[in-house]
């Protein structure tokens, strides 16, 4: 990607900030072509018409009620008809694929009708993901990528964590729908949450804190419901709110986060490029079809996480905390970037400090000191942020 769109690599735009992040959905039954001159195809019949390369390590397609670890880094051999991307970026791009696993562990199946498991499980799965992910990260050299193992249809880590209520909009979604929103109690979704969630957040954040592409694999249906053809490849940059309201969502993350950082997920040459690049092999393009990212998406989370944690990298060294600073000081710095950095919503902690400090709302006596002293700290951060 690197060595065909971007040459040469000091003009690549999206290293303005840690971690840049952009999301190919795949139409997995499109007419045969060629994916960049790295040779990577979708096709009707893929494994005779293209070498794919083995296959043995990829998720099964039924149902598994194992208990697997619910994210994996998957070892890849380099495709030796691949591009291999330039060394020095060959660490710094991750590829990634979360809505393609089959793991749906016996203890959340009791009381779940199989009929309703399986026809959500058929609709929700990204069939063929892993597949373009995994000939992709061969392709370019990279050595692996990164697989959740968990079902889409039990958690859907592209949103935030929560129930979905009933008649919810595609895009208003959160991390448990149906029929698990239904069937699970409230112990199973928390657990849930915090034994597949919590991890899968971990991996990613462990991930992007080098990376300076990310890459997110999906696939999407042939057709419309109207019947009409869908592109072979659709490349979405553009979070939900950008794209309604041209603003992030009020109250989502702290006022501090200048939402125009969001607009876009990746820089917007970058994406012209990418577009180019597969037109000229014959490949049909869209963007951000046929819609744009959800806020509780990975790609947009990460952009507000990148960004507290490049402020806290230069707070820190200009205006570090004393040697001799009390332990409540100490205490309460570390909650304020806990909240700042809590991009995923999981922290009680967090959403209380958040709440105090911008909803005003009473906390407990014991509390009261410790969230003042973080009320000057928070404010030390905004002059930070807007002075510089």
């Amino acid at each position: 990607i690197i060595q065909n769109v971007a040459q040469p690599p000091t003009r690549i735009a999206f290293m303005v900030y840690p971690s840049r992040t952009v999301e190919l959905y795949f139409d997995p039954i499109a007419r045969a072509a060629t994916f960049l001159p790295a040779a990577v195809a979708v096709a009707k019949r893929p494994a005779k018409r293209l070498r794919w390369g083995p296959v043995e390590h990829l998720l099964a397609p039924d149902i598994v009620t194992d208990d697997l670890p619910p994210v994996e880094r998957i070892a890849v051999e380099p495709d030796p008809e691949g591009t291999p991307c330039l060394a020095a970026f060959r660490n710094r791009i991750a590829i990634d694929v979360i809505h393609d696993g089959p793991c749906v562990p016996a203890r959340f199946l009791r009381g779940v009708p199989e009929a309703e498991l399986h026809e959500a499980y058929r609709r929700e799965r990204d069939w063929g993901a892993e597949l373009v992910a995994s000939a992709l990260a061969s392709a370019l050299h990279l050595g692996d990528y990164l697989r959740v193992t968990t079902a889409r249809v039990l958690l859907d880590f592209g949103r935030f964590p929560g129930t979905t209520p009933p008649r919810a909009d595609f895009l208003d979604r959160f991390a448990i729908n149906h029929p698990f929103s239904q069937y699970l109690d409230h112990a199973q979704k928390r657990e849930l949450l915090e034994d597949y969630y919590d991890p899968i957040s971990a991996a990613m954040e462990s991930m992007l804190e080098s990376a300076l592409l990310k890459i997110a694999v999906h696939t999407y249906d042939e057709r419309n419901p109207t019947d009409t053809r869908r592109p072979a490849v659709s490349i979405v940059t553009r979070p939900h709110g950008h794209h309604r309201h041209f603003e992030m969502p009020v109250g989502l993350f702290d006022p501090l986060f200048p939402g125009q950082l969001a607009e876009y997920t990746a820089d917007r040459i970058l994406r012209a490029r990418l577009a180019l690049a597969l037109e000229e092999n014959a490949i049909y393009v869209a963007d951000n079809y046929p819609y744009p990212l959800p806020e509780g998406s990975i790609e947009v989370r990460s952009q507000v996480w990148s960004f507290f944690r490049w402020v806290r990298q230069r707070f820190e060294v200009e205006r570090p905390l004393p040697a001799d600073a009390p332990p409540e000081r100490r205490e309460a710095r570390a909650l304020v970037w806990k909240m700042l950095l809590d991009t995923n919503l999981r922290s009680a902690d967090s959403e209380s400090l958040r709440s105090h400090l911008h909803m005003y709302r009473r906390t407990n006596t014991e509390r009261a000191r410790v969230f003042d002293i973080a009320r000057h700290e928070y404010e030390q951060i905004a002059a930070f942020i807007h002075a510089d």
